[in-house]
């Protein structure tokens, strides 16, 4: 897929006069691409990601969102970037532990049945709950009906993924999500993540670790104290050129 979706020209951040988060930052993303951002710690991969997320406003600088500019405001552009499909999960997934994979996949869009008296439609719900994480690289067959604390953190990645695809997400921004999960869970996420990608979602990886990232991203995007100082095409440059990048 080629078609441009977000597309981001010279962004500043700043928090105070001594504090300039986010320095001359440009880059695009096309729909289906998976961009890996990289930095050391303080490198602003976080605010950067909050920004797209709606969770702060821009210093200066424009955010297209598929050629029309996003005008975020402090009251509700989180709610305008959930809105044109901009999905973030962070590190904690935001799932509830005691409720069920069903109820976490449908959070606030539960399918109802019944015109006149409508009520939740557990079976719909299930069957597509089911269906969604057969779709996904996930081993094992997950009861919509348990409760999530019972899933491995590779699952819960999944159930994520998945919930972002059904719900058609169209940016997927995934904040260290395989930062403590075994080799076996980190490739069901990768799996998962292509796949994806495949649907069209666009996806912002965040990490800080590079095994095995080249089977999985298209390009990357490196920040080093608030700039963006490299972005590469997967095949352009090695892991040892990365980190070099990264910690320089």
């Amino acid at each position: 897929m080629s078609e441009q979706l977000l597309e981001v020209k010279e962004i500043y951040q700043r928090f105070s006069k001594r504090i300039l988060a986010l320095e001359n930052i440009s880059f695009r993303i096309k729909k289906g691409e998976v961009i890996a951002l990289l930095g050391d710690n303080g490198a602003g991969k976080s605010t950067l990601i909050k920004l797209l997320s709606g969770y702060y406003c821009p210093t200066s600088g424009d955010i297209l969102w598929e050629g029309k500019k996003l005008d975020w405001n402090k009251k509700s552009s989180t709610r305008l970037a959930r809105a044109v499909g901009i999905q973030t999960v962070y590190q904690d997934l935001g799932l509830i532990e005691q409720l069920s994979v069903l109820r976490n996949f449908f959070l606030g869009n539960e399918l109802t049945k019944g015109k006149i008296f409508p009520v939740l439609d557990f079976a719909g719900m299930a069957a597509v709950v089911e269906e969604q994480l057969e779709q996904m690289a996930i081993k094992r067959k997950i009861d919509p009906f348990e409760q999530v604390s019972c899933l491995s953190g590779g699952e819960r990645q999944v159930l994520a993924i998945s919930r972002a695809v059904y719900f058609k997400s169209k940016l997927l921004i995934m904040d260290e999500p395989t930062s403590a999960l075994s080799l076996k869970q980190r490739k069901e996420v990768y799996a998962s993540v292509r796949k994806a990608a495949a649907s069209g979602i666009a996806v912002i990886y965040i990490t800080h670790s590079l095994d095995s990232l080249s089977k999985l991203v298209d390009r990357y995007l490196i920040l080093n104290h608030g700039r963006l100082v490299g972005d590469y095409d997967v095949k352009a440059v090695s892991d040892r050129q990365l980190e070099e990048l990264i910690t320089k």
